[in-house]
């Protein structure tokens, strides 16, 4: 009779270890701060509660929560960059979800 591996050997993927791989962030980064800059400007503003951002930029993800830099002025006019960090609502393990993530995200701070 055959030896049998009563577990099957598995190659884990990235998000199984709990992260994206640099090609999936780098790919998510790339389109979010080409082409959905005012919808970051609503997530952190709304996230992070800074009023007058001039910019936003994502800068990275896992599976936990978003990255951003978010460039505003201080009450005297100085110019500053804060760091958000914005979670999801569950850990993610699929690149599909990173985008229902994002588009929740926009769709509460719209609604405010």
């Amino acid at each position: 009779m055959p030896a049998t591996n009563p577990r099957p050997a598995t190659n884990p993927t990235a998000a199984d270890a709990g992260t994206f791989s640099p090609e999936v962030v780098s790919a998510v980064v790339e389109h979010m701060n080409a082409d959905h800059v005012g919808d970051m400007v609503l997530i952190c503003a709304s996230r992070a509660g800074i009023p007058g951002i001039t910019a936003v930029r994502l800068t990275g993800l896992d599976h936990l929560g978003a990255n951003f830099e978010a460039e505003h002025h201080t009450s005297d006019g100085e110019s500053i960059t804060t760091l958000v960090r914005v979670p999801w609502s569950a850990p993610l393990r699929e690149r599909h979800e990173i985008r229902s993530e994002l588009v929740r995200l926009v769709e509460e701070a719209r609604s405010g």
